[in-house]
């Protein structure tokens, strides 16, 4: 076994460049100078969405877990929010922490599931930092392009609102893997292997007027967007998509419905639209839930409602 830190830093970084750069295709472009160099350069010719995540060790993952899953989760989280917000990924920089017993070839196979997802997204790593730690820690921060900014605080009374897909299939997985309940790959594989849904960004910077990522939980994120736009939502519970293993994992559909509204690690999209754009929002796949009215708070099926989602501290 050869530990990572017995490397030197240059050696570090030659294994870095070597996955994450010289094979990706973005760098190909002139106005690009990724690693190497004490910042890297680049081009965004529209306006610039800038977001960050992280993934430590013991709070977002267990060591056990494949390390190329871990890798292409944490652009998975990025990207999603670069979609939410009406982008489309282009550049990021990575920060890594390690202890100095860490084998070598975990972190080459977290490097590799991180090329994964930037292949899947379409942006390039072009710098980062290397250094030692207790646990393994990893942030990544990712630049986006966007011709208009699709913030939380933008719906309107009367916008239907809308969900990109099924949620809380994450946290039934997370559940499967630390409590050793009955298999399930696919609530698994959307734990570990969660698809940010980068192919919105486009159409939800044109027609959308609110969004947000659903890393929390449906109902904790909807209440961002009420906050923010300091408006109401009604939601249907026969309208929400309830998965079908979730709901056979969970032996019955009322208990499928509370993960569905508040399990977190989901990475769908929230988005509310103008009813005029209606029909172009179902051929993408999107979800009529609700709307928006005059108001404060969340109602289910007209009741109000109160979130449980995630909580970070």
């Amino acid at each position: 076994m050869v530990l990572f830190f017995s490397m030197n830093e240059f050696k570090l970084i030659e294994n870095f460049q070597e996955i994450l750069y010289e094979k990706s295709p973005k760098n190909n472009e002139k106005k690009v100078v990724g690693i190497g160099d004490d910042c890297a350069l680049v081009d965004l010719s529209k306006k610039t969405v800038v977001t960050v995540d992280s993934m430590v060790e013991d709070v977002h993952f267990k060591r056990w877990y494949d390390p190329k899953d871990i890798g292409f989760k944490l652009t998975s989280m990025n990207a999603s929010d670069i979609a939410s917000c009406g982008g489309v990924p282009k550049y990021g920089v990575l920060s890594i922490e390690f202890p100095k017993d860490l084998d070598k070839d975990w972190m080459l196979r977290c490097y590799k599931g991180i090329k994964k997802g930037c292949k899947k997204y379409g942006f390039s790593i072009v710098g980062g930092n290397t250094s030692s730690s207790n646990k393994i820690s990893l942030n990544l921060t990712l630049f986006g392009e966007t011709k208009k900014f699709l913030s939380r605080s933008g719906a309107k009374k009367g916008d239907l609102l809308f969900l990109s897909g099924e949620t809380g299939l994450s946290k039934r997985g997370l559940e499967i893997l630390l409590e050793d309940l009955p298999m399930n790959k696919k609530l698994v594989k959307t734990h570990l292997n969660p698809i940010a849904r980068t192919d919105l960004g486009k159409f939800l910077a044109k027609y959308g007027t609110s969004g947000i990522d659903i890393s929390d939980g449906l109902l904790q994120d909807l209440g961002h967007i009420c906050e923010k736009s300091k408006k109401s939502f009604q939601i249907f519970s026969n309208k929400i998509p309830i998965n079908r293993q979730l709901k056979k994992s969970l032996g019955c559909k009322k208990k499928a419905l509370d993960y569905t509204l508040n399990g977190g690690e989901d990475y769908q999209i929230l988005c509310t639209i103008p009813p005029k754009h209606k029909v172009k929002a179902k051929k993408l796949g999107l979800i009529e839930i609700g709307y928006t009215q005059i108001g404060s708070g969340i109602f289910l099926d007209e009741n109000k409602v109160n979130d449980s989602g995630f909580k970070h501290f």
